[in-house]
């Protein structure tokens, strides 16, 4: 009966991919990294386990849409890393390479290809466990990091700061960026969860009004206060999205065309307001925490906000860097851990970052063209199905979480435009993309399905 009880759990790949997002939280957090990467390096054995037992045991590799695609793709990734190991300038990150490569195809099947499995209503309590974490997770995280900046404004532990950190919160997590994407996702989890109450009244127990209330308002101080603008983008594009979706339900073709007129200047408002809004979040911030400082220290504190700076951030040099590497090696790419050794190698001028901050740019550089066009007829193709699901099944208005998920996708489409996203990394803000993606392909092969019996 143990060994049944212990058989089970191993093979139950919500459990795994709930642990997986968790570890890759807490990866992110300063005094939780070390032990998240334990346990990681368990996940992927157990992810190995999983692999082999519902892809190659149970052969439901031919049940994921677009399987093939998938797999001329990870052939070609095998393909860049094998032609790369024969270069003894970067051969010290062959074990890297290949584990970035591992890594796309614990996305591609466990995430992307859950819809395999068919057991939708497993897959729907795993939604909802997956959006009561990131409510509670990442405002009891943001607590502590305004907890830190407040009163003791940097803290240094292992080397690494908390609080405020090259005036932007970064809190207890590494990086300001991440700070921000979790806070918005944690945001976006309170609201999807709170147009779900009405079809699982189960919800109440998780988040009432007020839990509501003061996680909307706390996540919303702590974006505003890491300054990142990629996070505050993606939220911007997801309550556009959301709006888009509810338009195109309304029938009345001409009252639309109306609405979507409106949704472009709220477009230009959204921005303007957000912009205004986290100007003043900041000198608010600093000037309650000025008071507080002088009172009770004799060393200055570092104010948040970085005043007048270019608003790319160093990107578009990247981008032109990317685009310098990638002629360099444009059938097969560099690779997926190499760009630091190829940039010191082939590029004139320093590269500032480990990474390109652009999800699609850093596919092309890494994977060359094959890589990149047959990813791209992924995205097509992926991206059909949703966008034919979300317009075929508008009128439908009990069922409000795909276009949640579909708004999603599409912000993070946009984010991937400036930020370490989609395959670039072994992080949280990689992984939570194939779980979204992989969600919402779950309703779209219910809604397949249940349009094949009707037929």
């Amino acid at each position: 009966m143990k060994f049944k009880s212990f058989s089970s759990f191993i093979s139950n790949a919500s459990i795994f991919r709930i642990a997986y997002l968790v570890t890759m939280i807490f990866i992110n957090v300063v005094c939780t990294k070390e032990i998240a990467i334990v346990v990681l390096c368990v996940l992927f054995i157990w992810s190995f386990l999983l692999i082999v037992k519902n892809f190659i045991f149970s052969k439901c590799l031919a049940r994921i849409l677009c399987y093939k695609t998938i797999i001329i793709f990870i052939i070609s990734m095998f393909l860049t890393t094998a032609v790369r190991i024969v270069d003894l300038r970067v051969l010290g990150n062959m074990g890297w390479n290949f584990l970035m490569v591992y890594h796309v195809i614990v996305c591609f099947f466990l995430f992307y290809g859950m819809h395999s499995n068919g057991d939708f209503e497993r897959i729907k309590q795993e939604i909802f466990a997956i959006l009561i974490i990131l409510v509670y997770v990442p405002t009891f995280l943001s607590f502590l990091g305004l907890l830190a900046a407040v009163f003791k404004n940097q803290i240094v532990i292992f080397n690494q700061t908390l609080g405020i950190k090259s005036h932007r919160l970064v809190g207890v997590y590494l990086n300001s960026n991440v700070l921000g994407f979790l806070c918005v996702l944690s945001i976006i989890s309170c609201f999807i969860l709170m147009r779900e109450k009405r079809n699982h009244p189960e919800i109440k127990r998780f988040l009432s009004n007020w839990l509501f209330v003061g996680c909307v308002l706390l996540n919303l101080v702590s974006l505003f206060l890491s300054d990142s603008n990629g996070s505050l983008l993606f939220l911007i594009i997801y309550l556009i999205s959301i709006i888009f979706c509810n338009i195109i339900k309304n029938k009345g073709r001409e009252k639309s065309k109306i609405k979507l007129i409106y949704l472009l200047a709220l477009c230009v408002a959204f921005v303007f307001i957000s912009l205004s809004v986290k100007s003043t979040t900041q000198s608010a911030f600093n000037f309650v925490v000025r008071i507080f400082h002088d009172q009770n220290f004799s060393t200055p504190f570092i104010e948040v906000g970085r005043g007048s700076y270019e608003i790319t951030s160093g990107r578009n040099i990247l981008f032109q860097q990317g685009i310098r590497l990638f002629k360099k090696f444009p059938i097969l790419g560099i690779g997926a851990r190499n760009l630091t050794e190829y940039a010191r190698i082939y590029l004139p001028d320093r590269l500032d970052y480990e990474d390109l901050h652009n999800g699609y740019l850093t596919i092309l550089v890494s994977w060359g063209s094959i890589g990149f066009v047959v990813f791209a007829f992924f995205s097509i193709s992926v991206a059909s199905h949703l966008c034919g699901t979300l317009f075929n099944h508008r009128n439908q208005t009990n069922d409000t979480i795909y276009s949640n998920f579909f708004s999603l996708i599409v912000a993070y489409s946009v984010y991937n435009l400036v930020e370490i996203t989609l395959l670039s990394s072994i992080s949280f803000t990689c992984v939570f993309f194939w779980a979204i993606l992989g969600y919402a392909m779950c309703y779209v092969d219910k809604k397949y399905k249940a349009r094949i019996v009707k037929k």
